[in-house]
């Protein structure tokens, strides 16, 4: 096996795109297990604590030496806001559509006008549905961990960015614990979306957060390797999710406490070969969309094929592509864009501030 460390960029992880992606991708299968006798990813909703740590790592990488620095806590939220808000809209948007759609056609899960304006009056502002009978965001159920994200953030911004080490590890045991006792009362980590959970959702995003942002501390000690051996955190990754043989009580706990943190820490350290930059740097431009969006798409899209006869089986296999091809577009075409004109507006024309030399991450 050969080994390089020559060429990495030393401020991108190639690796840690393409495992977004998958991630992302797996998220989609577990969601599709609604409409197909087979769910593929029956697991998939632990992806959701990888990418919490994973967001940790990449705050923390990012961030923490500006904001030690001087970045001021406003300007860092602004900065975050610009990168969720356009398409956490675009999301509630086509949740408001899939409502009013199901409402229309008397699908005997649909909620009302008034809940459905509500949830958009809130969502509009980033929030859940205060009032809501059970989903944080009936009309894009994944926005939570969006919201959970974001939140957590700023949290690091303006607190657990000058916490000590020790700190921290108090805060992951704390949120350990909390996960715990959930999964000893409830068999399972399938929380934090729904109003009688969102306490284990808060464990969750605190746990792996925080695990994310000692790692990001450490990584000095980190040698990256460039290896073909860097498919094996995503094969792991894959197999957490989607192989469903195992269902004992601990087996949540343990992928969330012990694996999801070991395969981060597998993908900071390894790197995939200049032949797999490209794809990996595709599957990382279109998480985000695919994430934010594939919910109430999948509802819509599932609809439109059963009118013409597909078989629900097939739905999921004819999905995923049109979702992948309209999620690089819209990368390109809306998120990108617009982001840009969002920074121009409101980061690049505001005075700059004074910030000392950042000390790094």
């Amino acid at each position: 096996m050969s080994w390089s460390r020559q060429k990495m960029h030393k401020d991108r992880y190639y690796l840690l795109d393409a495992m977004r992606g998958v991630a992302a991708l797996l998220v989609v299968f577990f969601h599709a297990g609604s409409f197909t006798q087979t769910n593929y990813a029956a697991k998939g909703y632990l992806a959701v604590d990888f990418f919490f740590a994973l967001s940790g790592f990449v705050i923390a990488m990012s961030y923490g030496g500006r904001l030690r620095g001087g970045l001021s806590v406003w300007r860092f939220t602004l900065m975050r806001l610009i990168r969720f808000y356009p398409l956490f809209v675009l999301g509630l948007a086509l949740g408001v559509t899939k409502a009013l759609g199901a409402l229309f056609f008397a699908d005997a899960q649909a909620i009302s006008i008034a809940q459905i304006t509500l949830s958009a009056l809130w969502g509009i502002v980033m929030l859940p549905t205060l009032f809501a009978p059970h989903e944080l965001f009936p009309l894009n159920g994944p926005a939570w961990s969006l919201f959970l994200e974001f939140a957590m953030s700023i949290a690091f911004a303006a607190w657990f960015v000058r916490w000590r080490d020790s700190s921290l590890v108090f805060l992951a045991v704390v949120s350990a614990t909390a996960m715990t006792i959930f999964v000893i009362q409830t068999g399972t980590l399938h929380g934090g979306w729904a109003w009688s959970t969102f306490g284990v959702g808060v464990a969750r995003i605190t746990f792996a957060f925080t695990v994310g942002v000692l790692l990001a501390r450490y990584k000095i000690h980190i040698e990256r390797r460039v290896s073909w051996l860097a498919l094996l955190p995503i094969t792991a990754l894959v197999l957490t999710c989607s192989v469903a043989v195992y269902d004992a009580f601990p087996v949540d706990l343990i992928i969330a406490l012990i694996v999801c943190p070991a395969i981060l820490y597998l993908g900071i350290a390894f790197e995939v070969p200049p032949s797999m930059h490209g794809v990996s740097r595709f599957l990382g431009q279109i998480s985000f969309p695919v994430y934010a969006v594939h919910f109430p798409l999948m509802f819509i899209f599932n609809f439109a094929v059963r009118k013409v006869g597909v078989p629900g089986e097939l739905t999921i296999w004819l999905f995923i592509p049109c979702l992948f091809a309209g999620c690089s577009l819209l990368f390109h075409l809306f998120d990108v864009p617009v982001r840009r004109y969002l920074s121009d507006e409101f980061i690049k024309r505001r005075p700059p501030e004074i910030q000392h030399q950042p000390t790094g991450s």
